[in-house]
């Protein structure tokens, strides 16, 4: 029985004795995700549940668990695999209310749905046309068991807005019944004990460790009283240290270029910089050096497209260079030799390292792994986080960059990540009591009045309603290619360094819609918008813009003509191809 089977069994069985909060930790690389299917099909045997939310935190992850594992395994269980997100896939059953067996989806549109906003109604919603169809989703997730993936991500100690709306979800679902399961390599156990310590119904923790070894943190979670006896050793078999490790911090970021300068000529180079500017100057400096590519999310869509067939070639060639910003820890299929990194959270620097060895059987069972660390800026992270995870490298020196436990190759991750965030106060505000309330209630946000909700609006919260698409290529050409998807917030700081978009002389920005009218489809590129220039000085969408935005928008259109999308026009000058949107 493959190991990710036999964890879903093992999940069954704390749900089965009444853990209304099952955490699982496995190392990157173990196929814990794989458990789902199988912890569904037992959970349908037992009649525990009728059918699993498997949340990821972003489209690509999403797709890659649907596509390549999810549905073909579906398939052979008997299970009627679906997924939901706020983009479509091809040829793609889509669950908007999550109403299938096994449902993928993104945060986003779990969360959307939680606070009963159903993902394909929430422009209506906001624009106050609708309340929404929100029963049908809020009956499914009552009869469901929801899993959390790579959960360090949106419950993190510095993450952002998402993580009050996720633990304030977590507490209402376990006192609803219904199993929440977190999956994560990389929750340290001050975070830990928070989560827990919010939820009313037993905690049950589940911990990858193989026999005749050393887990130091699941030692240290059986010495704590709120855990005891609900700590379980789960004793799998891992193919985790067939990796060696080798790990050392360069001296400045001009050597750590010239590392990777010399190794991508002979084995795959992962080069991760903490910021989507520093990557882009970065692969300006080595593409000509060797087969190269770049990655990160201020790409057009083709080109990210491209991008990815590159990272394909090179993983079949054996060698080259890969230079990305942290789009990449989760959800890109990379399977490289070399990582170098600039330093950031310690939880950040495991996902990247996981990047690293990925195919085992096609490396013969066995691999070298390298890891070079420099320091430089911490971006968006937090620094006192990322200069704590820097002492502790230094202290440390070589470290098991993917198992739980120590090794010969070093001691084990979570001995960083645990002394990272011990010492700091990690700052969370409690969750508003009102985002609880949403979830458990039959109570809708939106019917309280605006003056009311303004200070705490729980749609305002969704990044969704604040990410606009950019057009970057031709009207003639296919939009779905051509545009570069990116929060107000950002986009606010591009106008103000690059003047990215095309406006008008009074300063309205322009934009171009697509159409339906008598079955065909149009776009109208010569539309100006007051309301989006007004949004962007802010730097994000409230209920009554988009409220306005709406208005606006639907003046510009004929008598039976339709609204199906709309895009910001962006300066050609503004996009460079391959390279994206950035500031040199």
């Amino acid at each position: 029985m493959e190991p990710w089977v036999e964890l879903g069994y093992k999940i069954v069985d704390e749900i089965e004795r009444g853990a209304g909060l099952v955490v699982v930790f496995a190392p990157t690389g173990f196929g814990k995700t794989m458990s789902s299917p199988y912890l569904l099909e037992e959970a349908l045997r037992r009649g525990l549940a009728t059918r699993l939310i498997h949340v990821v935190p972003n489209r690509a992850l999403l797709r890659e668990i649907y596509s390549g594992k999810f549905r073909e395994l579906g398939e052979k269980l008997g299970l009627n695999v679906a997924y939901q997100s706020m983009d479509r896939i091809p040829g793609a059953l889509k669950s908007p209310y999550f109403l299938s067996d096994l449902i993928v989806t993104t945060l986003e549109s779990f969360l959307l749905n939680i606070y009963k906003f159903p993902p394909v109604e929430v422009v209506k919603v906001a624009e106050g046309r609708s309340q929404g169809h929100y029963y049908p989703s809020i009956a499914a997730l009552l009869t469901s068991i929801v899993v959390l993936d790579e959960a360090h991500i949106y419950v993190g100690e510095y993450e952002d807005r998402y993580a009050d709306l996720v633990i304030s979800a977590i507490k209402a679902l376990a006192e609803l019944k219904v199993p929440v399961v977190l999956e994560t390599a990389t929750i340290s156990i001050k975070l830990l004990r928070g989560i827990a310590g919010s939820v009313t119904s037993n905690t049950s923790i589940l911990y990858v460790c193989p026999e005749g070894v050393e887990c130091p943190q699941l030692e240290r979670l059986k010495m704590l009283k709120e855990f005891g006896s609900n700590v379980n050793q789960v004793p799998l078999a891992s193919n985790t240290t067939s990796v060696k490790w080798a790990t050392r911090i360069a001296n400045s970021y001009n050597e750590a270029v010239r590392e990777a300068r010399e190794m991508c000529r002979e084995k795959v180079v992962l080069f991760i910089t903490n910021t989507v500017d520093k990557a882009v100057e970065t692969y300006k400096m080595l593409k000509d050096d060797c087969s190269s590519t770049l990655i990160h999310s201020r790409l057009k869509e083709g080109d990210k497209v491209k991008a990815l067939s590159k990272v394909a070639d090179i993983k079949n060639e054996g060698r080259g260079l890969i230079v990305a910003s942290p789009i990449v820890e989760v959800g890109v299929d990379i399977d490289a030799d070399v990582l170098v990194s600039e330093i950031a959270p310690v939880e950040n620097i495991v996902q990247r390292a996981g990047r690293l060895c990925r195919d085992l059987r096609r490396r013969g069972g066995g691999c070298d792994a390298q890891v070079v660390l420099f320091s430089g800026d911490s971006g968006f992270y937090n620094e006192t986080t990322t200069s704590k995870t820097f002492d502790e490298l230094m202290r440390i020196g070589n470290l098991e960059w993917r198992a739980l436990w120590n090794t010969s190759n070093g001691v084990t991750y979570a001995e960083i990540l645990d002394s990272v965030y011990q010492s700091l106060d990690i700052g969370k505000p409690l969750p508003y009591q009102i985002f609880e309330n949403i979830v458990k209630n039959d109570i809708r946000p939106l019917m309280v009045s605006e003056r009311e909700l303004e200070p705490l609006s729980v749609l305002e919260e969704f990044k969704s309603l604040s990410l606009v698409k950019i057009l970057v290529g031709s009207e003639n050409s296919d939009l779905d290619e051509e545009y570069v998807l990116m929060d107000l917030s950002q986009l606010k700081y591009f106008e103000k360094n690059m003047r990215c978009l095309e406006r008008s002389e009074e300063g309205s920005v322009r934009v171009a819609l697509v159409t339906r009218k008598g079955g065909s489809m149009h776009v109208k590129s010569n539309v100006y918008s007051t309301v989006l220039a007004k949004a962007l000085e802010e730097g994000r969408f409230r209920l009554r813009t988009l409220r306005q935005l709406g208005d606006e928008l639907f003046k510009s259109l004929d008598e039976e003509e339709y609204l199906i999308d709309y895009f910001l026009v962006a300066r050609r000058e503004c996009y460079k191809e391959g390279l994206g949107i950035y500031v040199e």
